[in-house]
């Protein structure tokens, strides 16, 4: 919701600039896997011998996004259909797989949350 509110206070026309905001939204995942990397390689490598993929990472952020900007479909509309499109490839499908109760049941815990 913090991405929504700085482009509706910049004023940014969402249906205009659907790439940028796709490119912003990907850098920021892409970021967030890269963070996540270099924490469990410096809190856990002496203790913790797994691995994060990125393509599981890649989904969930693909899933929040979706999730959020589902809130506003008539602002977002191009940017939730193409989450949806990257979500649904082949790619992602054991990610999907794997991680969808895992999703449920977090956002169980989110439905008192007004926006």
């Amino acid at each position: 919701m913090k991405m929504h509110c700085y482009l509706r206070e910049w004023g940014i026309e969402c249906r205009k600039h659907v790439g940028f905001i796709r490119g912003t939204i990907q850098k920021m995942i892409n970021h967030s896997f890269s963070s996540l990397c270099a924490q469990s390689q410096r809190k856990l490598s002496k203790s913790h011998s797994g691995s994060m993929k990125k393509e599981a990472v890649l989904w969930l952020g693909y899933h929040a996004f979706r999730e959020i900007l589902s809130r506003k479909p008539s602002r977002y509309k191009a940017l939730i259909m193409w989450l949806k499109s990257e979500m649904h490839s082949s790619r992602y499908r054991m990610c999907e797989k794997k991680l969808r109760t895992v999703v449920r049941d977090g956002l169980l815990g989110m439905e008192d949350i007004a926006y």
